[in-house]
């Protein structure tokens, strides 16, 4: 089948089709960070959070065998772990990882859905997202041909749900799957401005009307353990902002979450083409990214400095970790390929600073959360090879395990899951043919 170039990120407007959700008032903002090493990181506060006493806890409990770690293993962490009397952890880690004396993990790939020369249901146009249920059932939305495939745990089609349409339980742009109460499976179709819902044998059941006035694209949102419904959207006042809305199963509104914004500004190439003005971020430069978890809490990486941080609904900082890390340097065959890609912009007469681009760059660039709790932090590594993805672990206290080496290289879109020993992820080969794979995660 023929591929088609991928959709960029993109916000789709319509009129609202609910009463408007009142945002939560932004709370008090400061510069969160431990007593010692961690950069500050605008955040909401709690009245609490004026506390400024704080208690040291000197960690040597197990950290259980799922981790690669025993007793005497934890024993060898070198960070610190402060926790604030407002009840704000802080956990800062220093040098090796837990793994450099136990040793870690390792991931082999066991199936592999995809089909890069044919035209079935694995020849996958474009995967916009994916949902694994309770029997191993992979659910792939592919974006491209309109359609949700369900592949068994063996990787055989079971079924195709939906198709290109705008009658009941067709789709337009189908943008995300979750499976919610009774395993229902919810996919958002902003191009029909609605979520279809369907049963676990794929009948069409119902369709909500997305109940926001603005739907942002990738989508970022599905249902949490409490089986509450977030969608993403953004608003325009007092200034322009992301944010979440949580709904129950009914989609009545629930509350506000504000997504927080990058603290660090940007540098930018712009210039004018046919009128328009157009910007393009530097490459090279950190990224500020966000996840929603499973809890209902919000996570952030900011990745110039290697920090994550968890918020909670209302705003509070609950965690706050760092990783000792260095800057990267960018390899000449990384500016190489940026020079390249940047000859079209100044053909169109973008005004290019070549001398702004960095030598260095972030050691890390994206992150994900697995079921259990650990936190999947992609590596930025020198001269790596792109066929592999190295992430660093961190155990869900925050301490750093080690480093793990994928033998396949994982987009970060849609999100990859960990579920139990099972990783699930969209590997893209030279041509950005799209593979849904599962590979077993041995925590030795």
């Amino acid at each position: 089948m023929t591929h088609q170039s991928r959709r960029p990120p993109v916000w789709v407007g319509r009129p609202s089709c609910q009463k408007p959700v009142t945002a939560a008032q932004p709370g008090h903002r400061s510069a969160c960070r431990s007593p010692s090493r961690l950069t500050p990181y605008p955040c909401r506060m709690g009245a609490s959070s004026m506390v400024l006493g704080f208690t040291m806890v000197t960690l040597t409990a197990c950290t259980g065998p799922e981790d690669g770690s025993s007793h005497a293993a934890s024993q060898h962490w070198t960070g610190e772990i402060d926790t604030l009397a407002n009840g704000r952890v802080v956990v800062q880690n220093e040098g090796e990882g837990i793994w450099s004396s136990v040793g870690g993990w390792r991931v082999v790939e066991e199936l592999r859905v995809g089909d890069a020369m044919g035209s079935g249901p694995d020849s996958f146009g474009e995967v916009v997202s994916f949902a694994v249920d309770e029997r191993g059932q992979m659910l792939v939305l592919d974006g491209l041909a309109s359609a949700l495939q369900v592949f068994d745990a063996s990787g055989g089609h079971v079924r195709t749900v939906g198709r290109e349409g705008e009658g009941p339980g067709e789709f337009m742009t189908p943008a995300h799957i979750s499976i919610g109460p009774e395993r229902h499976l919810w996919i958002v179709d902003p191009g029909n401005s609605r979520i279809s819902v369907f049963g676990v044998d794929g009948e069409h059941l119902e369709s909500h009307r997305i109940p926001t006035p603005f739907t942002t694209l990738p989508w970022r949102g599905g249902f949490d353990r409490m089986s509450r419904y977030y969608v993403p959207t953004v608003a325009f006042r007092p200034e322009f902002h992301s944010r979440l809305v949580r709904f129950d199963m009914d989609l009545s509104p629930l509350d506000t979450l504000i997504i927080p914004t990058d603290p660090i500004a940007r540098g930018n190439f712009r210039w004018v083409d046919n009128g328009r003005e157009h910007d393009r971020l530097i490459p090279f430069q950190g990224r500020f990214v966000w996840r929603l978890s499973s809890q209902g809490t919000l996570w952030t990486l900011l990745t110039d400095t290697y920090q994550v941080v968890e918020l909670g609904a209302d705003g509070d900082t609950l965690r706050v970790i760092g990783v000792e890390s260095d800057l990267v340097e960018v390899g000449e065959e990384e500016r190489r390929q940026v020079l390249a890609d940047l000859e079209p912009l100044v053909a169109a007469g973008a005004r290019v600073d070549f001398s702004r681009l960095p030598r260095e760059q972030p050691p890390v660039r994206s992150f994900f959360l697995s079921d259990d709790g650990h936190i999947w932090v992609e590596k930025v590594m020198p001269g790596s090879d792109l066929a592999e993805s190295t992430f660093d672990i961190l155990d869900p206290m925050g301490r750093y395990l080690g480093s793990l080496e994928l033998p396949f290289r994982l987009a970060p879109f849609p999100v990859p899951i960990v579920r139990e020993d099972l990783l699930y992820g969209v590997v893209r080969d030279a041509n950005e043919v799209d593979f849904l794979i599962r590979a077993r995660v041995d925590r030795r």
